[in-house]
């Protein structure tokens, strides 16, 4: 059903040209009564009106001034105007500024409710015309998502040409926003739920939703593209987006791309959290970035490691590196990746719960373990690491305390003060004035010197 409005000063007129309107059945038209050009310019602003039928002139706004209102919100809207004899070439006028069609007041019924139906007739070719573009632009879009899928499948599979000039021109044809000049990270999800559990549809449905909440997580730092494999797995090839932007990644230094790589990890958690109410995911990530002639290689690794360690109904969350170390859980290899988690997470939640949620084991198990294996408990161990970089960051730079606090985990400035002086017998500010050079020593006294 179409909307119009019939405008004019006259209520007389608006009443009559409403009962004659509403009366035929076949033109389906909602219809709303203005009495004026702000009325129905008001009118129009808060509905979706298709036909206006309106005086040429009125008090106030007139009908010319309406048009322009008009085609400013509802550029399709189609304007009908009402003239006098003696206005008939300022409709014309009217037409050629963008009117529909124009009727003297004094018309019988029949041109008035032939111009109408003109206007409905224009307005559903519009439609019509409108959606076949939409079915074209969708059809044009599930062809092109099929056809970047087909050409990730190629690249895993080999069968891809992976030359640099020819998949930088299939790269930019399919609208792939990676740059065939560098390489990309690639990650791995497999469905961790019996393969009879659900059927193939619903298991289709539970994948494309995964793939499409990991892109919008996935998106803040990387450029990805994404691809089905079989029932029950999705791989993403991602590059560095922004601050570590894919087109210097092969420039930057090696602790900038172990920071990317870090932080990209983190997300898999959260990759985890958004679709555990669709299904239960393991993940793995490869630890550094995939030379696109290596896809086939790489991927084909990194799926053989997944099947090692992803058990049906947990969790896992590993990168090649720490699945190649991780032979079995509970052998001493698995300490070995654990403290260079540590490494990297100083300033993450290190709790033994949390170390044990990672590596699935008991936290009990583990905190055993981890002494069996090092002679040291793991509290100690990450202890050391945060007093070694709390004195490198308090000696190398002008970081505040609260901030170097902040970077090592501390919920607040005063408890790392605490931990500082206990290992340390002396605050941080006292260590670092100790530490600072004497040029630096120099400096600080010369600023707090009142000349």
């Amino acid at each position: 059903m179409y909307r119009m409005i019939i405008v004019d000063d006259l209520p007389v007129i608006v009443d009559r040209i409403a009962r004659l309107i509403g009366s035929q059945i076949n033109l389906r038209l909602e219809l709303y009564q203005a009495y004026s050009g702000q009325e129905a310019l008001r009118i129009a602003t808060q509905v979706h009106v298709d036909i206006v039928l309106t005086d040429i002139r009125m008090p106030g706004m007139d009908g010319m001034e309406l048009l322009r209102e008009i085609r400013r919100h509802r550029p399709r809207c189609k304007v009908i105007f009402l003239t006098s004899y003696n206005e008939f070439q300022y409709a014309k006028e009217a037409i050629s500024g963008g009117g529909f069609d124009f009727l003297l007041k004094f018309d019988s019924d029949a041109s008035i409710i032939r111009s109408v139906e003109k206007a409905v007739a224009v307005t559903e070719g519009e439609y019509e015309t409108m959606h076949l573009l939409q079915e074209a632009e969708l059809r044009q879009q599930q062809l092109l998502a099929f056809l970047q899928e087909q050409f990730v499948h190629d690249l895993l599979s080999g069968s891809a040409n992976p030359d640099t000039d020819h998949l930088a021109e299939r790269l930019q044809e399919l609208k792939v926003g990676l740059s065939a000049s560098f390489p990309v990270y690639v990650l791995v999800a497999r469905m961790d739920e019996p393969s009879d559990a659900i059927s193939p549809s619903e298991r289709k449905r539970k994948m494309d939703t995964v793939r499409n909440r990991a892109a919008r997580l996935l998106s803040g730092q990387a450029e990805t593209i994404s691809v089905a494999f079989g029932e029950s797995q999705a791989v993403w090839l991602l590059q560095p987006k922004e601050g570590f932007n894919a087109r210097t990644c092969g420039e930057v230094s090696e602790a900038v791309r172990e920071q990317w790589s870090a932080s990209l990890f983190r997300l898999l958690e959260q990759i985890q959290s958004a679709c555990r109410e669709e299904c239960k995911l393991s993940l793995i990530l490869s630890d550094k970035s995939v030379p696109w002639s290596d896809l086939r290689e790489a991927f084909e690794s990194l799926q053989s490691l997944l099947r090692r360690h992803a058990a049906a109904g947990r969790e896992a969350r590993l990168t090649d590196r720490s699945a190649r170390e991780i032979k079995e859980p509970g052998k001493p290899k698995a300490v070995v990746w654990l403290n260079d988690y540590i490494r990297q997470h100083l300033g993450d939640d290190l709790s033994m719960t949390r170390l044990a949620e990672i590596v699935n084991l008991n936290p009990a198990y583990l905190s055993r373990l981890y002494i069996q294996t090092t002679g040291t408990a793991i509290s100690d161990y990450i202890n050391a690491l945060r007093l070694d970089k709390a004195k490198e960051q308090l000696a190398q730079t002008h970081l505040k305390v609260y901030e170097i606090a902040g970077q090592l985990g501390y919920d607040s400035a005063l408890s790392f003060v605490r931990f500082f002086k206990k290992h340390m017998n002396m605050t941080p500010q006292e260590y670092r004035e100790q530490t600072m050079p004497p040029a630096e020593s120099y400096k600080k006294e010369n600023k707090s010197d009142p000349k």
